[in-house]
């Protein structure tokens, strides 16, 4: 029976003063349509437990059914929010006060529920996988029942020292004075935020029940006096606001989401010229952004925060309620696109397992010539479902996958090709006729690949053999304008075998991180850098380190990619998390793990086809979301 990779998901809830908005979702994609749920102005306190547990149990039932394992639940309102007690401690919209949602919610449920702020979530989900992804610094500031921020510095949200950062809806923009209700006046939140502009449209129009802000905005637009004067204060209030943290933080873009933000254009145009009269003298204005998961961004990122994030227990509750954890660490994570390549450049040794056979026919190598463009076309396909969160490539050989190097190239792929003879201790290239036979996938291709076996204590004869064989490499690359991928790995020695007992596992674990960090470091030295390195992983984030440093010249790191080594899932998600936010780890590229098992379906007629297909695409998807919530996500929280 074949090994079936799970797919995962969280399911994430948002609590917010008009609606509740659900999904049970990944980094990828969400598992059906999101759950929406109006609400009411005043809750009882029992009746939030029971409508938010209703929904969670819903999504778990979705989950069921789709064979989909769900990793945590995660629910976030606005306000002042303790998570590491669960409860929610003051929230004006709301109408709460020292509210142990949390710990309630679990009891209903049976399981454990984190609980988080919406502003957070809504930038967690934005900042990794959404409108702000790649940015060092920004803003989120959705602009819907009330107003506020979430700081984006350095590639990680910042709290703040009481995880009150970012309030800047309850700013005072004049002197304190009182409304007719008895309220603290002019505060941004009171004019530019949802239920701002409805009560002051009331009071401008002398009306008892309020209209919601979408018709103001229309009636705006359409150019009623009272809506028109109502709107511009709204925008007024929020360029002076958005204005002064750009002064402030000096940050790149501002995403803006929110219910306002589905106004588009009459509420952007306007925001962007008043924040440029209101910067005019000192700095341009920021990049204006309009949030890219739009009115589901709290509830995707309540999702993504429980993936990211350990389950919490009612003894750690306990034991953090006194301190709270507060995130100092640095980010070194790159800002380029991540890369996810699928390599299926496998020969001679995946040949005799797949046919089980120590020797491959002509008609075997010919069936498995045609199963690699099932890779390739499922790769193509994968495109609509991952690839807008990254740099989607394959990695084939010359020898049984020039068939599918064109069909993936046909489909836009990035495509790396094998010039190595395959299994080979010391780095022999391909010969001439077969770099001519290939030539026109050579001169598509972005990548030419070479695997080169190197361990530090080798004799200095195959070094030297292997640095004039790397060398050439690089010729043949310049020759066909392609860049260099090198895969590097350290096989061990006789001498490194003795010393861990013959124990294979004791040398992956107690040799090799060290033992790659410095044979990356020697063939730094003496070759230069690649234009794309293909490294075994590593456990640890300082292991990972010590890899990249070597992998330094002159300040420069070339992006490094995690190859899968056939290893478990769980295996290749540590080395995942251990190169999040290191200089230089950029992706993955993963191949056994994802295709052999299907393809092992498809050569015994198991399967057909389009079910191939299909399966490596769900594969691949997972490995995906793997990687976005090891790599981006958790760095964006602060979790690594």
């Amino acid at each position: 029976m074949r090994e079936l990779v799970e797919p995962v998901a969280a399911i994430g809830v948002d609590y917010g003063g008009t609606e509740l908005k659900a999904v049970l979702g990944n980094a990828v994609e969400v598992i059906g349509e999101p759950v929406r749920l109006r609400l009411g102005r005043a809750i009882e306190a029992e009746q939030v437990v029971a409508e938010v547990a209703g929904v969670v149990q819903l999504l778990s039932a979705r989950a069921a059914d789709a064979n989909v394992s769900v990793a945590g639940v995660c629910l976030v309102i606005p306000g002042r929010v303790n998570p590491d007690l669960g409860r929610g401690e003051f929230s004006a919209n709301l109408g709460w006060a020292d509210f142990a949602i949390g710990p309630e919610l679990e009891a209903v449920l049976g399981q454990p529920v984190l609980v988080e702020h919406d502003v957070y979530a809504g930038a967690l989900a934005e900042f990794s996988i959404g409108a702000g992804r790649g940015l060092r610094s920004g803003a989120f500031v959705p602009v819907g029942t009330g107003m506020a921020a979430a700081v984006l510095l350095d590639g990680r949200i910042w709290r703040g020292a009481t995880r009150f950062a970012g309030e800047i809806g309850h700013v005072c923009t004049s002197a304190i004075g009182a409304t007719a209700n008895g309220e603290p006046s002019r505060c941004v939140e009171s004019a530019a935020s949802g239920r701002g502009i409805e009560r002051a449209y009331a009071e401008l129009v002398g009306e008892d029940e309020y209209i919601e802000a979408k018709e103001i905005a229309v009636r705006a637009a359409a150019g009623e006096q009272a809506a028109s004067v109502v709107w511009q204060e709204c925008v007024d209030t929020l360029a002076r606001s958005l204005s002064t943290l750009a002064l402030t933080l000096d940050v790149e873009a501002i995403v803006v989401g929110g219910g306002l933000s589905q106004a588009g254009g009459q509420l952007f145009d306007p925001l962007a010229s008043a924040m440029a009269k209101e910067l005019a003298s000192v700095r341009e204005v920021p990049e204006l952004r309009s949030a890219a998961l739009g009115q589901t961004a709290g509830a995707r990122g309540a999702a993504l925060h429980a993936l990211a994030t350990p389950l919490p227990t009612p003894s750690s509750r306990v034991a953090v309620a006194s301190s709270p954890k507060l995130n100092t660490s640095s980010c070194l994570e790159s800002t380029q696109q991540p890369k996810f390549m699928l390599a299926f450049d496998h020969r001679a040794s995946t040949a005799t397992e797949l046919f089980n056979s120590e020797t491959v026919s002509v008609e075997q190598w010919a069936l498995l010539a045609d199963a690699k463009t099932v890779i390739a076309e499922a790769v193509i396909s994968s495109l609509q479902v991952v690839g807008h969160l990254g740099e989607v490539s394959v990695l084939v050989d010359m020898e049984c996958g020039e068939a599918a190097a064109r069909v993936a190239q046909s489909g836009g792929i990035d495509t790396a090709l094998a010039l190595e003879v395959s299994g080979q201790r010391q780095l022999v290239l391909l010969d001439e006729a077969q770099m001519e036979t290939s030539s026109s996938i050579l001169e598509s291709a972005k990548w030419g690949k070479v695997l080169l076996r190197w361990n530090p204590n080798d004799p200095m004869d195959l070094k030297e053999a292997n640095l004039a064989a790397l060398q050439q490499a690089r010729s043949i690359c310049a020759g066909f304008g392609m860049d260099l991928l090198l895969e590097l790995i350290v096989p061990p020695t006789t001498s490194d075998m003795e010393h861990v007992g013959d124990d294979a596992a004791r040398y992956r674990s107690e040799m090799l991180p060290g033992l790659l960090a410095v044979a990356v470091g020697e063939i730094t030295e003496r070759f230069g850098l690649p234009d794309l390195w293909k490294l075994q992983g590593v456990a640890s984030a300082s292991k990972a380190a010590a890899v990249s440093e070597a992998c330094c010249v002159d300040g420069v790191v070339p992006p490094i990619v995690i190859l899968g080594a056939g290893a478990p899932r769980d295996e290749i998600a540590t080395w995942l998390r251990a190169g999040a936010g290191v200089r230089g780890y950029a992706g993955f590229a993963i191949g056994r793990s994802i295709w052999k098992a299907p393809i092992a379906g498809l050569l015994s007629g198991q399967m057909d086809r389009v079910a191939v297909r299909d399966e490596i695409v769900a594969r691949f998807t997972e490995y995906v979301n793997d990687y976005m919530v090891a790599a981006r996500v958790s760095l964006v929280a602060g979790c690594s």
